[in-house]
């Protein structure tokens, strides 16, 4: 079971893809959440200072983009639902 306190591993077999996709992901969920802003770009720009190459290829940074942008629709998604009840 997971804390909250306790950081997180993550790896994939070259550490690099599905790995940055991962951290992407979590990180920019965070960041919306705490400060209500998400920016794909300048994370990967950030982090591959660290990592050289996270989120490999063209189409890793486009799931990126959609996945986030479909949490984000969720929301009005959900809040209609909520009304309906």
């Amino acid at each position: 079971m997971a804390s909250g306190n306790k950081p997180i591993v993550v790896m994939c077999n070259n550490g690099i893809g599905r790995t940055g996709m991962f951290i992407t992901l979590h990180t920019q969920l965070e960041r919306l959440k705490i400060e209500g802003v998400i920016d794909v770009f300048q994370f990967i720009k950030f982090a591959r200072k660290q990592r050289e190459g996270l989120v490999s290829s063209p189409e890793m940074y486009a799931f990126c983009h959609e996945a986030l942008a479909d949490y984000v629709d969720s929301f009005e998604t959900y809040a209609n639902f909520k009304e309906l009840v």
